[in-house]
């Protein structure tokens, strides 16, 4: 299996984003990856190789004006990957390393960012009778170049998705995820954020998803006492129009509550994303 693919984006719009300092940018991404993958219906495994390198170019206010940033991010991954099937579902384990690589126009500082990271973890998939989902976990180890970022140690991230099918058109879902965020703040490895969300998922009419209930997300800056908390309403919703073109929408309402340092993060806002797909 093989990958070629060009991406870009707008920053600015996450709530990362917004806690790293970057206000407005770009960023363009070109991800070549390719894996060799076995499966014989009781056993499966793959081996992955993976480049990604990142150009972001970002804008943020100052008192004198606006002061540009341009950053290349080179990411590089090797990930070995196994498991087995059952009756209900199946298991696998995972195991890789990753080398991140910095360059800079504006900033040389980036590359005490330089790091190399070894992860390992496990997961499931399992269905019985009305009740499904998935979980996987995993662990990881990021060293820094610089010695003013404390390294990360065996830190836990992953998730969990239990879904409850009361018939066919209603299900009751409840989500946990703990992922990991690189950040720009100084000294700070990361951002750690806790998601949980409990909602409904209906199928109204054919073809048709729509997913809603409330999220609450603790955000924590890494190595720091610093905790942002947010609580949502979120809204997800896809019509299958055709077997090639497909319509999704995806709606939030939420306020963030920071600490004093952090107090201008504090918001009340809304977003609404509407994407349309057709494959050929």
């Amino acid at each position: 299996r093989g990958l070629l693919e060009l991406e870009e984006n707008i920053l600015g719009r996450s709530r990362e984003d917004q806690i790293n300092g970057i206000q407005a940018g770009t960023e363009v991404s070109a991800k070549i990856e390719s894996a060799l993958e076995w499966d014989n219906q009781s056993y499966f495994g793959s081996i992955m190789g993976r480049s990604i390198d990142l150009v972001s170019d970002s804008f943020d206010a100052t008192e004198e004006g606006f002061e540009e940033e341009s950053l290349d991010r080179r990411e590089t991954d090797f990930i070995a990957f196994g498991g087995r099937y059952f009756e209900w579902g199946r298991t696998f384990v995972f195991g890789g390393v990753q080398e991140l690589r910095y360059q800079s126009a504006t900033n040389s500082l980036t590359i005490n960012r330089n790091s190399d990271e070894y992860r390992y973890g496990l997961g499931a998939e399992f269905e019985h009778g009305k009740l499904s989902g998935d979980i996987d976990v995993y662990g990881f180890t990021q060293d820094f170049v610089s010695p003013l970022i404390l390294d990360l140690e065996n830190d836990v991230v992953g998730g969990i998705s239990i879904v409850y099918a009361a018939n066919d058109a209603l299900s009751l879902k409840l989500e946990a995820e703990r992922d990991f965020t690189e950040t720009n703040i100084a000294n700070s490895a990361g951002l750690f954020s806790d998601r949980l969300f409990a909602g409904l998922s209906l199928a109204p009419v054919r073809n048709t998803y729509v997913k809603f209930g409330p999220t609450r997300t603790q955000t924590q800056i890494a190595n720091t006492g610093i905790e942002i908390d947010t609580s949502s309403l979120d809204l997800e919703a896809s019509w299958a129009v055709s077997p090639k073109f497909k319509i999704f929408l995806r709606s939030s309402v939420a306020v963030t509550e920071s600490p004093g340092e952090l107090s201008f993060l504090d918001a009340q806002f809304a977003t609404t994303y509407l994407t349309l797909s057709y494959s050929l």
